[in-house]
């Protein structure tokens, strides 16, 4: 059974568990020009947790944990 899942923007990398009921998905999300719209677009990284809770011929759950929490700290912490 094949899956197709949107699962963030430049996703990095996917790392299964050992028992392939979970996937760990780098979502990369660089910033890049936009030449069309003549923009910098500057995405929300994080990583994607999707999980099949009764192996991976079944459905599935998708969640992205996000890095938003951390933007604060960056500001507090540039010198």
């Amino acid at each position: 059974m094949f899956f197709l899942l949107t699962v963030g923007v430049i996703p990095d990398m996917v790392k299964p568990t050992s028992d392939c009921r979970t996937l760990l998905i780098a979502i990369e999300a660089e910033p890049y020009d936009d030449t069309a719209n003549q923009q910098l677009v500057d995405n929300a990284g994080g990583v994607g947790i999707v999980k099949f809770p009764n192996g991976p011929d079944n459905s599935y759950t998708f969640n992205v944990l996000g890095f938003d929490s951390f933007n604060s700290r960056y500001v507090n912490n540039q010198r």
